[in-house]
């Protein structure tokens, strides 16, 4: 299917603010706005994430073999009950609906069910069961029956904060702690460079045009950053070389030959110059020619940079509280052609959508 003309879809109910919330999706989906909803459609996604996982991937993930671990690792979880009875969250594209429903234990655990839809009939199969602790303890998972189909959706989630910092710094993995948002993928890191050579020369090429600094994959799979001969390590280098570094390899992987990767980031352009924020730009409207990116962005550079890059595969989503304030958002597409600029991308992410 040609890239501008893929789409899809994702909902989620009863998720955190989102009470019954759809957008549709292009293979660059942008959500801009206010502070309402943007990072939960992010870790809806993630939820479903972590179902595929256990139904396609469990114990043979393409960077890191270690089982799926707990669901805090994926989302802002500190105790079920921050999430509604009953929630769900949905995902469309290329054909194919997967989505997630979730409940609460009596211990605060979660329980959650990993469904997808039958080709053509629309009804709905569950695929897995997962039982998971809040507090980082074990996971249990039982796979039922049913096959899972041979191609397939591989949601992933990728959020750069002060816990993604740290695990890089100190070269922990995500077994090592388990409330981190990353997904395996990214906070194992060095282990998929390692594993991976060219993507770590394709990776030290832009960094060092953009920095002069080098990344480097240590003996021990963990990630340091050289200035000339001299090690500076995670802990010192500059926050733009380290965001370069994961974004990079986020949006550079490739995933497994039967999955189509649908990538959730949120802000990769916070604490970057302008050459790097333009560099994130061309990386995500690369990787939409096989992949589908829902980016959350609070960056009128951004906007207006996909706005060149990506063209007719970019749609832009604006989020607002609605009319009298409400706690739930609502969501309207700002025309491309409204953020082609960098002033006009200011004005729609502010204002949203021209009357």
């Amino acid at each position: 299917m040609p890239a501008a003309t893929r789409g899809g879809r994702l909902c989620a109910t009863r998720f955190r603010l989102l009470r019954g919330l759809c957008i549709d999706l292009k293979p660059v989906t942008l959500l801009v706005g206010e502070p309402v909803g943007k990072t939960s459609l992010l870790e809806a996604l993630a939820v479903i994430g972590y179902g595929v996982k256990h139904v396609y991937e469990a114990g043979r993930e393409y960077t890191d073999p270690a089982s799926v671990g707990s669901l805090p690792r994926f989302i802002r979880l500190t105790r079920c009950g921050a999430l509604a009875a009953g929630a769900e969250a949905w995902l469309e594209a290329d054909g194919k609906r997967i989505g997630a429903r979730l409940a609460c234990r009596g211990d605060g655990g979660a329980v959650i069910e990993y469904l997808e839809a039958e080709d053509g009939s629309g009804k709905e199969r569950v695929h897995a069961t997962i039982s998971t602790s809040t507090s980082g303890g074990e996971t249990r998972s039982r796979r039922l029956a049913a096959g899972a189909a041979e191609a397939y959706l591989a949601p992933r989630f990728y959020s750069y904060d002060l816990l993604a910092h740290e695990n890089l710094a100190k070269g922990r993995t995500s077994r090592q702690e388990p409330r981190s948002y990353l997904a395996e993928d990214a906070a194992n890191m060095g282990p998929l460079l390692a594993a991976n050579p060219s993507l770590l020369v394709e990776l030290n090429d832009t960094v060092a045009a953009l920095t002069g600094a080098e990344v480097r994959v240590l003996s021990d799979s963990r990630v340091s950053v050289f200035a000339g001969y001299v090690e500076v390590g995670a802990a010192e280098a500059s926050t733009t070389v380290l965001r370069l570094a994961y974004y990079y390899t986020a949006l550079r992987a490739q995933g497994p030959p039967n999955a189509t990767p649908v990538l959730g980031l949120d802000d990769p352009e916070a604490h970057m110059d302008v050459a790097a924020v333009e560099e994130i730009a061309r990386l995500i409207a690369e990787a939409s020619k096989r992949a589908y990116l829902l980016v959350a962005t609070h960056s009128p550079l951004l906007v207006a940079s996909l706005a060149r890059e990506a063209g007719e595969r970019l749609t832009v989503v604006h989020l607002s509280r609605g009319r009298g304030g409400a706690a739930t958002p609502v969501a309207a597409t700002i025309p491309v052609e409204e953020v082609t600029g960098l002033e006009e991308a200011a004005r729609a992410m502010k204002r949203g959508p021209r009357a």
